[in-house]
């Protein structure tokens, strides 16, 4: 990206958890996308297809039932990125 450092704004499990935690982090990862016109295609794209399919999809009747299947998603992505790093923890330490 070049004007803010990567390091502060990538998931990391330790920094999240921590005495002092840095929560944004949990938001923060889902942004990081290719350079150039990629921080804003991706909104932009997210912003035109999820209004679609909140409006035009059978299966979102509900307000918030499209914010809820986002918050889905996003979890099912930090639980398998954990699970991945553990199971790469796992067989660095054991080979």
């Amino acid at each position: 990206m070049g004007f803010i450092d990567p390091y502060y704004v990538v998931f990391l499990r330790y920094r999240v958890i921590s005495t002092l935690p840095q929560l944004w982090r949990l938001a923060t990862a889902f942004i990081l996308t290719g350079p150039k016109l990629g921080l804003l295609m991706d909104p932009y794209f997210l912003y035109t297809y999820g209004s679609q399919l909140e409006t035009e999809a059978n299966r979102f009747t509900q307000p918030g039932d499209f914010f809820i299947y986002l918050l889905f998603v996003c979890l099912v992505i930090l639980v398998s990125a954990h699970l991945s790093s553990l199971s790469f923890t796992f067989s660095f330490l054991h080979p």
